[in-house]
């Protein structure tokens, strides 16, 4: 928010380098960001029918990487969501000011962060976490989806940015769950601390 607040200007600097005024180019964007406009209803059902087949096969592994999915994309969801009511960013094809307009509904003042960047790389890096070989397509859609907000002007640099990390951080919290990761985040272990009584007598 503070990137945003002090380098609005060159944050839509950026967006107009980055749009191509092509018609077809802007067509495969509006289908990459329809598409992953159902990411929501589509992650929900892909990581049920994950956890079914483990349910089925009887595979552990299978059944977690189900769940982590479907948990990390509704909340990441939820996060985006929060935040872009919150803020109630101007969208870049609005014809006022870029700034903060602080809990709007309005769907023309929720451009940060992005909910389709948000919900695209949560479910994508989950997916990449637990099998490695999908890292390079995961990596690619996620991106695709990003571009696509960029060149629709629905949303700003940031945005996106922003949401890629909120992404990228569920999808690493609830995929390292997921048994036989690539990468797996464990959680520091705390020193027990010895009884008062235990102290003293010693």
């Amino acid at each position: 928010m503070l990137l945003v607040a002090f380098f609005s200007s060159a944050d839509n600097a950026l967006l107009r380098q980055i749009q191509v005024k092509n018609e077809t180019v802007t067509s495969v964007a509006r289908y990459l960001s329809d598409y992953s406009d159902r990411t929501v209803p589509l992650g929900a059902p892909l990581g049920l029918f994950i956890w079914m087949v483990g349910v089925v096969r009887r595979n552990v592994r299978w059944r977690k990487l189900g769940i982590a999915c479907l948990i990390a994309t509704l909340v990441a969801g939820l996060i985006v969501d929060v935040f872009r009511v919150a803020t109630g960013r101007t969208r870049p094809y609005v014809k006022e000011p870029d700034r903060f307009h602080w809990f709007s509904t309005r769907s023309a003042y929720q451009s940060f962060p992005s909910g389709h960047t948000g919900v695209a790389s949560a479910t994508a890096t989950v997916l990449a976490v637990a099998v490695p070989e999908l890292t390079i397509p995961c990596v690619a859609f996620g991106g695709a989806v990003a571009w696509s907000r960029l060149q629709l002007n629905a949303h700003h640099p940031t945005d996106v940015t922003v949401s890629f990390v909120i992404g990228i951080v569920c999808g690493l919290s609830f995929g390292s769950a997921v048994p036989g990761v690539a990468i797996r985040l464990r959680r520091r272990k705390r020193k027990k601390k010895l009884p008062v009584k235990a102290i003293a007598s010693g």
